[in-house]
């Protein structure tokens, strides 16, 4: 197989790898980032619902959703230069000192030199969440006990516009 690939340019490319490329990419995986319990726009991907396309099972609820969303998926980024810590997933996300979520996914992303963490983050006392209350905070990871600094972002962190994937 590798040889038959070298002339197409075929790398190897473990599990860790690709998993970095795809939260470099923000792609969300089934069961990690997305499940029944959650929905497309407390997932970033409302985007991709044409509420104008007739009747569909869940449209009721997202359209009462859009009234107050309660949880919000984010991409954080973190500085390998911050120590000796690797996260995996499941990490305390703290915005302002205070807990306000978990990471759902966790890997280095070597396009881009950097950790990175998808996780929802909710509003404390119940309240809905905005996209500029997610984006306006100084947000800390948990890594193994010690906190870390995070840069959130709401969309991809490589190629945004997707002008490099050729489908």
């Amino acid at each position: 197989l590798i040889e038959a690939g070298k002339e197409f340019g075929l790398k190897h490319a473990g599990v860790f790898a690709m998993d970095g490329l795809r939260l470099e990419k923000g792609y969300k995986w089934w069961g990690t980032e997305l499940d029944a319990h959650t929905s497309p726009l407390e997932a970033g991907l409302g985007e991709l619902v044409d509420l104008n396309k007739g009747d569909f099972t869940g449209k009721t609820a997202i359209v009462k959703q859009r009234e107050a969303i309660y949880k919000m998926l984010g991409t954080f980024t973190l500085n390998p230069q911050d120590g000796q810590m690797f996260p995996w997933g499941k990490e305390n996300i703290y915005r302002n000192g205070e807990l306000v979520g978990y990471v759902t996914s966790a890997a280095f992303g070597h396009t881009i030199g950097k950790h990175i963490c998808m996780g929802y983050v909710k509003k404390s006392g119940g309240e809905p969440i905005t996209q500029d209350y997610l984006l306006d905070g100084k947000y800390e990871i948990e890594v193994a006990g010690e906190h870390y600094q995070a840069e959130i972002s709401c969309g991809p962190l490589y190629d945004p516009q997707s002008l490099k994937i050729n489908m």
